[in-house]
């Protein structure tokens, strides 16, 4: 009957007294479902009767009318109780003689407003006519503007109630009612405030929330110790209440905080509140018992003081998870979209599968005999048997929905924020500057990652789930049911409880387990049953740290689950507060909504914590913590000097194993196997574990990662090649896997997009140190990268100010870069660096460690073994025994010999330290000998091997030589390492090298390295004054001497060559050889090595005479600027004195910038020494410009400078 889709039942209490479960039932299609009073036709071949009365109200529900009670039909009178009504017979003259009535007890009282029907007719009831009672009627309308209104005292109200029910209708029946009656009313109200249930429930609860969690970050710390306090507050409150009732305390506080309380705040402490802090127990067991109580909760308190003393880390970092959290959601606010997603897709289950519950259960037999035939079940109870299956499978399957849905919520928030955490990609999600950012695209990307790749581990996760918590509903409703049975019986009654604690315990379990396993196959990419491992691993390394975690984001559950439904409620209140049934509707429906939208809310903010705190842990165990925020590198214990941006540098990857994989990656073989290094740092697991895994392609992507380089690049299409898969279609990034491409992504061939820090560290690779022949990123001149594509800033620290010119210029050729900040690192420091900061361009000064510095010494030779550091720390000792200050740094990280040849009696093993000065700058405190009192610094000192590349080596001997506290001193000797590599550029750059002594022997290859070493110090413009050839000859017993490797005077004609007139030659002495071996110098003692001593004494001599010529000659150009002429004044060491047109000078500029020409007005801004060999300017024009002196003096391959005369 298409024109009747609806069933009316109209004989359905006596249905339900012949058959209680309605497996018969009497209907009639109906097209609309009829009103109360309505008459219903009844038709067929064998009616129970010809018409019908709708005796109830009912409403659709799934085509079926579904009666239910009407609600009582309200009315309300306002009665005036003082004064009484002053009653009459006839028709009132004023309000206050229209009476209440007699059968209620109203009588004494008068109206105040017109009555209501049930008074009108209880009047007719006592006898009053129409006239009266019309007269009555005007007169109690007319009460509100009248003074005897104004003049009542005490009002009243009276209300009564009307409902009209079936008399005889059964138990079953009413139960039937009372259940459809309250929905129907609960839901008619809502549909009446709609308006205000969404508001107030959806959008009131959502806004709330989102105030809180990014409020709560800002409070958390001032809440966590609010909370501890209230927690021992009222532990120790309990403790002493136990005291004073087991008689060991005598109650005397307890009076006195009462009197406080009540003296004080006007608090009255009830009287059984005040016999717990004042009286003893009478009860001799009880006091006993209260001791023993009292003592075991001191030593809780105790140990809870002691833990949380101990958990300051785990305090700290909790602080700062909260407060990183509370940026991700300010910072992401999509994700508050996901569970509004998921909520609306529950929400579709739920409906679908209630109404399959409830056609399961209101299905006729013969709809389903088919069904019955089929599976051949013809007894009694097949009908039931299946709908009670059919029931269960419903069940079970909207158990397992509701755990998916909260699967992929947890997995896609935490991908969303680990995509976040470690590429920092997400900037659409700020401030909305794209439709996609609002509408938060990324969150939508991450859920299609996540039903495409990790749908087998959610749906494997959310079956465990369900299968644990099946028993437990299972065992719930038989205790319902044999509830009272199980209480006659102790040990059934046990056994149950049992049961269900041990349920609950697995549950609870589980699902913490599940949940950072989702997180795991987010961040990492595992399945789930090694996600769960890794959340076992998780668990026993921080156990501290995970719990406090989750108790604090439960808490905040709490807290918030019980405040915003409450706060949304009061505000309903003051809305339909008048009518009580509304508001009892409304209020229900939006603590509901509240609760579950505050609940989702909370759930997004226990992700982002959980997610944020995993990430953190592997950042740290596998990158150093390179991608934590400061707060939270700190919180963790990490050093927070600045990092590149870059992961995956530790633990290097062995260079023997990348030709290897190269080859199989480049052969012809495309099965060719590769080798089974152990790629840990990239994939968290083995090679060849995660070879296992059936993904190929992410493994060989890896690879390329982890192998290709700008000088070994792999193609594109051998990588295609290999994998038989285009580049573009692979997608499945987890953000680790990503991390482990960006690692090298240099070359990779990848269609991985650069972020912002490699753009800006690929451009700075164009700047080339001319020394070193490398990079300023290789020398390790450059650090602390940071960029924004967004806002185009860009920050950087630079060791060496000679090349910020030609950094600028790199970088400024990235179209997005719009502010670029340099800062100058290592060399500057103190005043200089502040200096430097604040004009804007840093430019290299002497470092504030060595301004007290008179002389610096550089003992170097270009050959290894032929006796620097004896000469260097002899040199030391007896510049010391002429009267001076002197100090001694062995440069050498690699082999440092300082440690041994110098030795200390009563410290054998010293360690350098550092402090921190008032302005937190570090400084190094070096070893000072007790006897001499001689300031050494070794990287022997320091107590580990130097394993570490040539960058990192120039950097420590950088940081070692201007951070350390030398003190006043007048000489410094440097004990150089052999070569002339980037150490000796390094130092020539940091501080100003007065003079150098060579150390050579008498052999030809000795001697042809000597001169390659001068040959550098004569480039760097350092001067060397002093040849010592040792070994020269063997002093034998007579005192004669025996040139063992012939007398060959290489050291003199060296000293000839270069015009070096001091020449000392060390013989070989046994005294040599036992100071070396004894830790002291053989100059302290000349008995064993007299001729060794006098040479290193006329060695002293002559470095004190030809460094005070140094001084008194000034063996540098000076340059000055003459404001007059507007020229460079230049004077030479020999008093001659010029000028240089600064148009000139630009035009000869050889940075990596190349020549530009002097604007107009040019003049240098700052003019300063670099090393020995250059003066560096920084004009007005913002140009930095390294000038060295020989061009300044002698021209270059342009020819001699122009020189202009002062004197015309």
């Amino acid at each position: 009957m298409a024109d009747s889709p609806l069933i009316f039942f109209p004989d359905l209490q006596n249905d339900f007294a012949k058959d209680p479960a309605l497996k018969t039932r009497y209907g009639l299609c109906v097209s609309s479902c009829p009103a109360q009073g309505d008459m219903v036709n009844d038709y067929g071949s064998n009616p129970r009767q010809t018409e019908w009365l709708a005796i109830q109200p009912s409403f659709a529900v799934f085509h079926r009318c579904v009666p239910y009670d009407q609600p009582a039909n309200n009315s309300g009178t306002l009665l005036c109780a003082f004064p009484a009504c002053q009653a009459t017979a006839g028709d009132p003259q004023n309000p206050q003689q229209v009476c209440g009535l007699s059968r209620d007890g109203t009588s004494k009282y008068w109206l105040l407003e017109r009555p209501d029907w049930s008074m009108q007719d209880g009047w007719r009831a006592e006898g009053a006519d129409e006239a009266l009672v019309a007269a009555r009627t005007a007169m109690a309308s007319t009460a509100p503007l009248s003074p005897q209104a104004a003049a009542c005292l005490q009002r009243l109200s009276r209300e009564s109630q009307v409902a009209l029910r079936p008399s005889d209708a059964g138990a079953s029946y009413k139960m039937f009612t009372q259940i459809t009656s309250p929905a129907f009313t609960f839901s008619s109200s809502i549909s009446d405030n709609l308006d205000l249930v969404l508001g107030l429930g959806l959008g009131g609860a959502a806004l709330v929330s989102l105030v809180i969690m990014l409020l709560f970050p800002m409070f958390a710390q001032v809440v966590l110790l609010l909370l501890l306090l209230l927690l021992f507050t009222t532990l120790i409150a309990t403790d002493y209440i136990l005291f004073v009732q087991a008689g060991i305390a005598s109650g005397k506080t307890g009076d006195q905080f009462k009197a406080f309380l009540e003296s004080n705040l006007a608090i009255d402490v009830p009287s059984g509140a005040a016999q717990l802090l004042q009286q003893t127990s009478n009860d001799e067991n009880m006091k006993q018992l209260f001791a023993w109580a009292a003592f075991l909760l001191a030593i809780l308190i105790a140990f809870l003081v002691c833990m949380v003393m101990s958990m300051a880390k785990q305090f700290r970092q909790l602080v700062a998870l909260i407060k990183e959290a509370g940026n991700t959601v300010r910072t992401i606010p999509s994700l508050i979209i996901m569970p509004f997603l998921l909520f609306c897709s529950m929400a579709s289950f739920a409906s679908l599968l209630s109404a399959g519950l409830l056609g399961v259960a209101t299905a006729r037999q013969e709809k389903v005999q088919d069904l019955l035939d089929a599976l051949h079940m013809h007894d009694a109870q097949a009908f039931q048997s299946l709908q009670t299956g059919a029931g269960f499978v419903l069940l079970v399957g909207f158990l397992w929905i509701y755990f998916f849905h909260v699967a992929v919520f947890t997995t896609t928030v935490a991908l969303t924020v680990s995509r976040w955490y470690f590429r920092g990609d997400l900037q659409a999600h700020r401030v909305c500057p794209t439709l996609g950012g609002c509408l938060g695209l990324p969150l939508v990307v991450s859920l299609c990652q996540v039903f495409r790749y990790h749908l087998g581990s959610l749906a494997l996760g959310s079956l465990l789930m369900t299968v644990v918590t099946i028993p437990r509903l299972v065992l719930e409703y038989i205790d319902h049911h044999t509830q009272e049975a199980t209480e006659q019986n102790a040990l059934a009654r046990s056994i149950m409880c049992v049961t269900r604690c041990l349920l609950g315990c697995l549950h609870c379990c589980l699902k913490f387990i599940t949940e950072y396993a989702y997180v795991y196959v987010a961040v990492v990419g595992e399945p789930f049953w090694r996600s769960s491992k890794q959340s076992f691993s998780l668990f026993a390394k921080y156990p501290v740290q995970v719990g406090l975690n989750k108790l604090t984001c439960a808490a905040l559950g709490y807290l918030m689950c019980v405040a915003v439904p409450l706060m949304m409620a009061l505000v309903a209140f003051f809305r339909v507060g008048n009518d009580w049934v509304t508001f009892q509707s409304c209020a229900v429906a939006i603590v509901l909504l509240s609760y579950l939208i505050t609940r989702m809310a909370v759930g997004v903010y226990d992700v982002c914590v959980t997610t944020l705190f995993v990430c953190a842990m592997r950042d740290e165990e596998y990158c150093g913590g390179e991608h934590m925020t400061l707060s939270l590198r700190r919180a963790c214990g990490l050093t927070v000097s600045g990092q590149d941006d870059t992961c995956g540098k530790r633990p290097p990857l062995s260079h023997a194993a990348l030709p290897e994989v190269r080859d199989a990656l480049n052969g012809t073989d495309t099965n060719h196997p590769l080798p089974a290094y152990n790629y840990k740092v990239f994939t968290g697991q083995p090679f060849k574990e995660f070879g296992r895994r059936k993904c190929p392609q992410i493994l060989l992507l890896v690879v390329v990662a982890a192998t290709a380089s700008a000088d070994h690049p792999i193609e594109r299409s051998t990588v295609e090649r290999k994998v038989s898969t285009p580049l573009h279609t692979l997608k499945r990034w987890t953000p680790w896997t990503f991390l482990a491409l960006r690692a090298k992504g240099d070359g990779t061939g990848t269609d991985a997009p650069l972020t912002a820090v490699q753009e800006v560290t690929r451009q700075l690779r164009e700047v080339k140190d001319p020394g070193l022949g490398a990079d300023v990123v290789a020398c390790g001149f450059v650090g602390n990268v940071k960029a924004d594509r967004e806002t185009g800033e860009v920050t950087l620290g630079l060791e060496v100010s000679t090349y910020e010119a030609q950094i600028r210029e790199q970088v400024k050729k990235l179209p997005w870069v719009k502010k670029l900040e340099i800062k100058v690192r290592t060399p500057l420091g103190g005043k200089a660096a502040d200096d430097a900061s604040k004009s804007g361009r840093p430019m290299p000064k002497t470092p504030p460690c060595l301004e007290n510095v008179k002389s610096i010494i550089g003992v170097s030779s270009c050959k290894g073994g032929v006796g620097k550091s004896t000469v260097a720390v002899n040199l030391a000792w007896a510049l010391h025994a002429q009267g001076h200050k002197v100090g001694i740094f062995d440069c050498d990280v690699h082999g440092p010999s300082l440690p041994v040849m110098v030795q200390i009696k009563d410290n054998p093993e010293p360690q350098m330290r550092m402090y921190q000065d008032e302005e937190k700058k570090k400084h190094i405190v070096p070893i000072v000998h007790p006897e001499t009192g001689i300031k050494m610094v070794s990287f022997g000192y320091c107590g580990k091997a130097a394993v570490m590349r040539g960058s990192m080596v120039t950097g420590l001997i950088a940081q070692l030589m201007t951070q350390t506290d030398w003190g006043e001193l007048d000489y410094l000797v440097l004990d150089m390492p052999p070569g002339t590599g980037d150490i000796h550029l390094t130092l020539a750059q940091v501080c100003q090298i007065t003079a150098a002594v060579i150390v050579t022997t008498p052999q030809r290859l000795s001697v042809i390295d000597v001169e390659r070493g001068i040959s550098m110090f004569s480039q760097l413009e350092i001067p060397s004054i002093a040849v010592v050839q040792n070994m020269s000859y063997l002093v034998l017993p007579d005192g004669s001497k025996q040139y063992v490797f012939g007398r060959t005077d290489a050291g003199r004609n060296i000293a000839n060559t270069f015009g070096i007139d001091q020449v000392m030659e060390l013989p070989m002495e046994p005294g040599i050889a036992e100071a070396g071996d004894t830790g002291v110098p053989f100059v302290t003692n000349s008995e064993t090595a007299k001729s060794a001593a006098a040479e290193m004494n006329r060695l002293a001599d002559a470095v004190v005479s030809e460094t005070k010529k140094i001084h008194e000659n000034k063996t540098r150009p000076q340059m000055t600027w003459d404001e007059e002429r507007q020229v460079l004044r230049m004077q030479l060491p020999n008093g001659q004195e010029f000028g240089i047109s600064p148009q000139e000078l630009r035009l000869r500029d050889k940075g990596a910038g190349g020549a530009t020409p002097a604007p107009p007005g040019v003049h240098p801004a700052e003019i300063r020494d670099m090393g020995n060999y250059a003066i560096v300017i920084r004009w007005s024009d913002g140009v930095v410009q390294v000038a060295p002196h020989r061009q300044l003096i002698e021209g270059d391959e342009k020819g001699p400078m122009p020189r202009i005369l002062l004197d015309a």
